[in-house]
């Protein structure tokens, strides 16, 4: 039916697309409209999200990363919500710095390393930290942790206080004790 009204159609292309339409009847009409994004281009994640991530990284793990964004309702290029794969994708596509990176320029260390010191071992780092005694960040998904090297070794206080080793029992006077009166 239409080509029953058209005569042809002419594009072309610049900065925009032009389309002219030629009728049968010799009158002729034209819309420019601008030229479409490459499909890569249009999917790619914007410049604004890829730094966000970046600050982010300091914080949190990939998947940490993906809820916060999430949260603040950042959509992917491809208008999706973030997963940590694809969080770790960007990650090594735009050369952003590891978690571990980034705790390791900040002086922190793996368990381990804190380990390797007199009187510590894996358990036992692990343990101070759920005590408080030391200050511990996840630097993965999987629950590991990296830490602030303690300027002294922190240590449980076991057995008796220092000076009390031979102490006699002290008694007072008028103390019964039990027994007959």
């Amino acid at each position: 039916m239409v080509r029953l009204l058209i005569e042809d159609v002419t594009l072309t292309r610049h900065r925009h697309v032009a389309v002219q339409v030629r009728f049968k009847g010799g009158q002729t009409t034209g819309v420019e409209v601008p030229v479409a994004l490459p499909a890569p281009e249009a999917r790619r994640t914007p410049a604004e999200v890829i730094a966000e991530i970046d600050r982010l990284f300091d914080d949190f793990t990939e998947a940490g990363v993906a809820e916060q964004l999430n949260r603040q309702g950042v959509r992917s290029g491809t208008d999706q919500p973030f997963t940590r794969g694809m969080i770790r994708h960007l990650r090594i596509k735009y050369g952003l710095a590891t978690r571990e990176q980034r705790l390791r320029a900040r002086g922190l260390v793996s368990l381990h390393e804190v380990a390797a010191r007199p009187g510590a071992a894996p358990k036992t780092v692990k343990d101070w930290r759920r005590e408080g005694r030391l200050v511990g960040e996840l630097i993965n998904d999987k629950g590991e942790r990296f830490f602030q090297v303690p300027d002294v070794v922190p240590r449980k206080a076991i057995g008796r206080p220092p000076g009390t080793k031979n102490r006699p029992k002290q008694t007072t006077a008028g103390t019964n004790t039990g027994g007959a009166v």
